[in-house]
């Protein structure tokens, strides 16, 4: 029951997006179900036909109208699968929506709580399922019950003792069907946590990564033995699961046998005591094996599908409508009017979800607008934290603060970026689409991007889809222009520059701070100290907390853990 409520419910919001084509979708169903009909009819007008043998025209007639109605049969399956097919794509797209606009509402902190990762992945996969159900919903609905319904009609006017033999055929399938539903839920409710470290080692075994990565540390055996192993212990259960459901299965099925062949025998005797003719005989037994066909196939394609996706159905639905992590509360961030700081931070404190220690402790900083930041320290110091703290990405789990910058107005360069398989265009424009040609060229100019006929705006950077793959330090560029294409006042520059060597990361540097305006507010965040002498405040980190803070040289004269720090690097790059 909790199930049909959830598909009720995404069905709704679906239908509200896709009137037309739900209405075409079940409409096609139905048109095979009429087609079907009248291929009965026509069948038995043939088969009585062709005992008058007299009647040569309407033998001709007959069979042409067989063969057209058999022939329309054929037609409106392929017409069928294709609108199908259009409509699981239209669905598809339509249920991605909804989850990108939900996605977009997720408090940014969530995406580092393993809990909320998994909601995550099992609601990407809950898409399709879905979609997938939809589609055989409306199968049964618009396609196997009106069959079976029209066929009863058809029986109730032959014969009346046939109109049994659907229900025979039917009820001991479906009873099957529920049978297996109930064992095998319990099994993934029980075997769940078991089933996803399968799937992850196979998930391990096509990576492309560890395979290339394999000859070099040998750990290709190591995964395959994990995967076999814990394959082995969840087929074994398995298949004491299916011993056990195969008893009841085949009595079930014996039982939906014999109403077939009960079908059979009323048939025969019926038309040896010729209480049925001849064409009635042929067309009701074909049927009769159609209706078993149908049977089976309605249960073991369109309902074993809607209970196989049952689970990431829930997930998607359960991230949709009753995700715990959509509330972002931000009233420990604040603006504050009259105020001398764009950034003013107030003995805060911060931790990760389902972690008991603080990341960050006691901080407190004042920013004023222009200011050039550096926020160094050795790694797992807090650096990139703080830094999502002042742009308001994070909120503090304690303290205050105050964020006198519009959030728009607000863009950063983080060290792991989006490398997107895109035009070099497409890569830059993606945080601001309204920028016109002639501003991107001049910045495209500011950073030194040269481009000629074999790299442009429409060159895709992805030798995947054809184009080419840049160096490292292009891509720095091309992030530079995606963060800097946006009108913004306040830019953090995390690490950017890992990838480079330390001479490279210095010009980088000095060329960045060149070319942004000198009002807005830069933060640089390493744990090297090229941009040091670019910065007119340093602050030093340790163990998530503020040690040191001043310019170069003050710190320098405190003679303490940072000229520590720029000692060691000096001597290394000397």
């Amino acid at each position: 029951m909790k199930h049909l409520k959830m598909m009720i419910k995404l069905t709704k919001i679906s239908f509200e997006k896709l009137k037309i084509s739900y209405i075409i979708t079940a409409l096609t169903y139905s048109t095979n179900v009429i087609v079907l009909l009248i291929n009965v009819y026509v069948f038995e007008f043939f088969i009585s036909s062709v005992q008058n043998i007299s009647e040569l025209n309407g033998i001709f007639a007959s069979f042409f109208l067989l063969v057209l109605s058999s022939v329309a049969i054929q037609a409106f399956d392929g017409l069928n699968v294709i609108m199908i097919n259009r409509f699981v794509k239209k669905l598809n797209g339509c249920f991605t929506n909804i989850f990108s606009l939900v996605s977009n509402k997720i408090d940014p902190i969530s995406y580092e709580d393993t809990r909320f990762n998994s909601a995550l992945s099992s609601a990407k996969e809950g898409i399709k399922s879905v979609s997938l159900t939809i589609i055989m919903i409306l199968s049964i609905t618009f396609f196997y019950i009106p069959y079976f319904l029209l066929m009863s009609l058809y029986f109730l006017n032959r014969l009346h003792i046939l109109v049994a033999i659907i229900p025979a055929i039917i009820v001991p399938v479906i009873l099957s069907y529920y049978l297996r539903m109930r064992v095998f839920s319990k099994f993934e409710s029980y075997y769940y946590g078991r089933r996803q470290i399968t799937e992850y080692y196979s998930q391990l075994l096509q990576d492309n990564t560890l395979l290339y990565n394999s000859r070099l540390n040998n750990n290709l055996t190591y995964i395959i033995d994990k995967f076999k192993y814990y394959e082995h212990k969840l087929i074994k259960e398995k298949n004491k699961i299916y011993n056990r459901v195969f008893k009841y299965d085949t009595f079930l099925k014996i039982l939906s046998s014999s109403g077939y062949a009960i079908g059979l025998v009323v048939l025969i005797s019926s038309a040896i005591n010729e209480n049925v003719s001849i064409a009635v005989l042929s067309t009701s037994i074909l049927q009769i094996n159609k209706i078993f066909s149908f049977a089976n196939q309605s249960v073991d394609g369109e309902l074993q599908s809607i209970f196989d996706n049952r689970l990431y159905v829930e997930y998607y639905y359960n991230f949709i409508f009753n995700n715990s992590f959509l509330n972002n509360n931000l009233d420990n961030i604040q603006s504050k009017k009259n105020c001398d700081y764009a950034v003013l931070a107030e003995n805060i404190y911060f931790r990760y979800p389902g972690s008991n220690l603080y990341t960050l402790q006691n901080i407190s900083i004042k920013i004023k607008r222009g200011s050039r930041i550096a926020i160094v320290g050795p790694n797992g110091s807090g650096k990139t934290t703080l830094s999502k703290l002042l742009i308001g990405l994070y909120k503090p789990s304690k303290g205050t603060m105050y964020i006198n910058v519009d959030n728009t107005c607000i863009t950063a360069i983080f060290q792991k970026y989006n490398k997107y398989k895109l035009t070099l265009k497409d890569n830059i424009i993606i945080s601001n689409p309204n920028l016109s040609d002639s501003t991107l060229n001049n910045l495209m100019q500011d950073v030194d991007l040269k481009i000629d006929d074999n790299f442009n705006l429409k060159t895709v950077l992805s030798a995947d889809f054809g184009g080419i793959d840049i160096s490292e330090g292009m891509w720095q560029k091309v992030i530079l222009l995606r963060a800097i294409s946006k009108e913004f006042d306040f830019i953090v520059m995390d690490e950017p520059t890992a990838a480079l060597d330390p001479f490279e990361e210095l010009n980088h540097y000095v060329f960045v701070n060149n070319l942004l305006p000198k009002d807005i507010i830069v933060i640089f965040v390493t744990h090297r100290l090229a941009s040091i002498h670019l910065s007119d405040f340093i602050i030093y980190m340790e163990q998530g907390s503020i040690v040191e803070s001043g310019t170069h040289n003050e710190l320098i004269k405190l003679n303490g853990k940072y000229k520590n720090m720029y000692n060691k690097q000096k001597e290394m790059y000397n």
